[in-house]
């Protein structure tokens, strides 16, 4: 999710190519979710990105202020009542002299360490 303004996410395609790459590495088949959901009990997760920032001043001229959310989610029946269950979060928030392209990689990387192969 694109939520940057003023050119404070410029990365999006280089970070989305390097999660893939990451997930297919630990042994990952990569799929589009957007239109439906990953089941836990198929051993399918969906991987949300999510950018929000802007400019700090009106003029443009400002530092990046904003924040980053990646999150690893999955669909569980628990007592046959379907529930989102997150497998993994890693956030990051701050004011960037350019933009927020390396909080976001940072961000991927450090949900990437953190999960099994």
């Amino acid at each position: 999710m694109d939520g940057a303004k003023g050119a404070c996410w410029t990365n999006l395609k280089e970070v989305r190519e390097y999660a893939e790459e990451k997930l297919r590495m630990k042994g990952a088949v990569v799929v589009d979710f957007r239109n439906s959901y990953p089941l836990a009990s198929n051993q399918q997760y969906r991987l949300d990105i999510g950018v929000v920032g802007n400019r700090l001043y009106k003029n443009g001229d400002g530092p990046c202020n904003g924040r980053v959310i990646v999150e690893l989610r999955t669909i569980a029946s628990i007592n046959g009542i379907y529930h989102t269950a997150l497998a993994g979060r890693s956030i990051g928030s701050g004011l960037f002299r350019n933009n927020l392209n390396q909080l976001t990689l940072d961000m991927v990387q450090s949900l990437m360490k953190e999960l099994k192969e």
